[in-house]
């Protein structure tokens, strides 16, 4: 009888440590013009509740990955992804995009004003970003 109370609160403890919903994990990858972002980040923004929660790691070589360590939330979010890259871009006179000893930056629809967005699970997502100029 104590052994199967125990695991009762074994298992609840558990539940409320991870939350009823659970947390997400994400992986992926970030390509601007066909090209891996070479350095810079990405940011979850979360949609859902009333306090905008952000969450975000750093995107090297075109991948990353936030773990459940992070508490991510299932639901919805708006990505923004800031980060340069090698890769061809169009003409300069682009008012978007600004360029960098680093390589070329990202236009502002990716980041500061992204129409970017994702939905999270519980448990693994993919999401991968296959940015256009």
């Amino acid at each position: 009888m104590v052994r199967s109370g125990w695991l009762v609160c074994c298992v609840v403890a558990s539940l409320a440590l991870v939350g009823c919903g659970g947390v997400a994990q994400v992986e992926g990858t970030v390509t601007f013009n066909g090209q891996p972002i070479e350095k810079g980040s990405i940011g979850f923004v979360s949609q859902d509740g009333a306090a905008a929660e952000t969450v975000g790691q750093e995107v090297v070589d075109g991948k990353y990955a936030i773990g459940a360590d992070r508490g991510l939330k299932p639901g919805k979010y708006k990505v923004e992804i800031y980060g340069s890259t090698q890769a061809a871009a169009p003409a300069s006179r682009d008012p978007d995009m600004q360029s960098s000893a680093g390589g070329n930056q990202l236009p502002e629809k990716y980041n500061r004003n992204s129409e970017l967005t994702a939905e999270l699970k519980s448990g693994g997502n993919t999401v991968n970003f296959d940015l256009q100029p």
